[in-house]
């Protein structure tokens, strides 16, 4: 018994030993590791190809020459690890729960998914798991087949793009080796062609009668006309498929015979640029798809937001001042428990969201220190409108104090502060679910995917009706955090309308200065500069 079960974890894939641990595994562990499993051996061709992971995804004791074994043969080798056929036995295939949360993954609701599901065919899979007949068929042992034949495809579409195939390694260079081949004998009949008309007594432009290997050995110092000014030494171009092997199985070797380096400077320089550019996004090309590792981890970085139609994102759009006000109204019963807004004084309000009245009436409400009096005390007055919005705490040891050790952040220039601005903040002002299996969080946070880290300790605050809006407006959460959104871009951008509005005058100003620019130009300056004043002496 204890055997079996060392040879079943030694048959467990090793990629799956360093993110979680094996040891009791309940019910609802094993059915997640499945899932995990499953998702991993139809989703990402490079998980077994390339080799992104520090090890195999089967624990196989010996290595592959990727150019030549077909991948649906490695799809039968590795039938057993991959544990498809042992989710259609256990009928997870046929749950509609679990085809439910399968096309939950297609939204990148679950982190733990996310580094598997990056292939747009994965996503396609799952959308034909949504089709009972699909299912059925999956459920077939004979009819499994079509997974790996929808796999060995896009493997073969990758190969290709690669300089690979089934077939087996191709010569990348075999089309440059003929087009150069082509090139040299077009240039090997011209510089014939030059020759006998340098031997006939014909003059050839910029070139002098020494020819060697069928071009001019020297020329003018301009580089220019002629077949060594274009075409310097690039008969001793040579490719050779010996020697060491590199990623393609193949080694270039090049060959420059400049017998005319001092017509062709020019040409050089140039030929030096477009290699030093091609090497450079190759080798960043190169570094991206191999070297650097996986980017899209959403567990550190978070969730990206979508991209929301905000009605201040045109060119001439304003922000929408009652959506101003109603954002006001919720920082001020809901946020400004926790956040300060130091930068937004009371007065900025006034024609912007209140009125001067109620800028007076709202700050009246605050008391503030001021002074020295007369005699040097420090005395407390209601606030005005030049005064700047109060913070909830008097330090910020303090509102570590009152908030479990996190330090909430001040709300004057968030939307600026953070990557994805206002779609961030409305998506993790909305984004509060439940925390996935698998996923255990430290008591006080909450889970949020689109917060880095995905556990924030701020909990959620917003919930339907818990304000009541001025104007009759229902209060639902995604509207009382579209308003605050709102209001919070205004708050970090209080001169947004202003400079818009500044702009489009500049803009017209511009423009008419700009047609007034060239008609002074084409009628006054253009006979100033064209006019010729020329000494005539007098007559004697």
């Amino acid at each position: 018994m204890a055997e079996a079960m060392q040879e079943e974890q030694q048959q467990q894939p090793q990629s799956l030993d360093q993110n979680m641990e094996t040891e009791e595994i309940n019910p609802e562990r094993e059915r997640f590791l499945l899932e995990l499993e499953f998702i991993q051996s139809i989703s990402n061709p490079f998980y077994i190809t390339r080799l992104y992971q520090p090890v195999f995804f089967c624990n196989l004791s010996f290595h592959f020459d990727f150019s030549t074994i077909l991948f649906n043969k490695f799809n039968f080798s590795c039938n057993e690890s991959m544990k498809t056929k042992d989710l259609a036995q256990k009928g997870f295939l046929d749950d509609p729960a679990f085809i439910n949360y399968l096309k939950y993954l297609q939204y990148w609701k679950r982190p733990e998914y996310a580094k598997f599901i990056i292939y747009p065919h994965a996503l396609h899979f799952l959308d034909l798991l949504q089709n009972e007949t699909f299912r059925d068929s999956m459920k077939v042992e004979d009819t499994a087949s079509w997974v790996h034949i929808v796999q060995y495809w896009h493997f073969h579409a990758w190969s290709n793009l690669h300089v690979r195939s089934s077939r087996g390694p191709v010569d990348p260079l075999e089309t440059a080796r003929k087009e150069l081949e082509m090139q040299n004998q077009q240039d090997q009949g011209q510089g014939q062609q030059q020759q006998q008309q340098q031997l006939n007594g014909i003059p050839v432009q910029g070139q002098s009668s020494s020819i060697v290997n069928g071009f001019p050995s020297d020329a003018t110092s301009h580089g220019g006309g002629g077949i060594g000014g274009a075409r310097s030494g690039m008969n001793g171009f040579q490719v050779s498929p010996q020697g060491d092997l590199c990623n393609d199985g193949y080694k270039v070797t090049a060959r420059f015979n400049f017998t005319n380096a001092g017509a062709g400077q020019s040409n050089i320089r140039a030929i030096g640029a477009s290699a030093a550019t091609v090497a450079m996004v190759i080798g960043g090309t190169g570094y991206y798809l191999y070297s650097n590792p996986i980017h899209a981890n959403m567990v550190d970085e978070g969730l990206h937001p979508p991209a929301y139609p905000w009605s201040h994102k045109g060119a001439l759009s304003t922000f929408d001042h009652a959506s101003i006000r109603r954002g006001y109204q919720v920082y001020r019963e809901v946020c400004s428990q926790c956040h300060s807004l130091d930068r937004i004084a009371w007065r900025s309000l006034v024609g912007v969201s209140h009125t001067v009245e109620e800028v007076k009436a709202m700050a009246q409400e605050f008391e503030y220190t001021d002074g020295p009096n007369d005699v040097g005390d420090m005395f407390q007055r209601p606030g005005k409108p030049s005064d700047y919005m109060p913070r909830p705490y008097p330090n910020d040891e303090a509102a570590r104090a009152g908030n479990a050790g996190a330090l909430p952040p001040d709300l004057s220039l968030i939307v600026k502060a953070r990557h994805g601005g206002a779609d961030y903040i409305f998506s993790l002002l909305t984004g509060y679910v439940d925390p996935p299996a698998g996923v255990q969080l430290r008591e006080g946070l909450n889970y949020n995917p689109y917060f880095p880290g995905s556990a924030i300790a701020m909990a959620r605050v917003l919930f339907d009706g818990l304000v009541e809006y001025e104007d009759g407006t229902p209060a639902t959460s995604s509207q009382m955090a579209k308003d605050v959104t709102t209001f919070l871009c205004w708050a970090s951008e209080p001169e947004h309308d202003e400079r818009k509005k500044m702009g489009a005058k500049a803009i017209v100003i511009i423009s008419a200065l700009f047609i007034l620019s060239i008609w002074l130009k084409r009628n006054r300056w253009s006979v100033l500069k064209s006019r010729k004043i020329v000494y005539a002496p007098p007559r004697q």
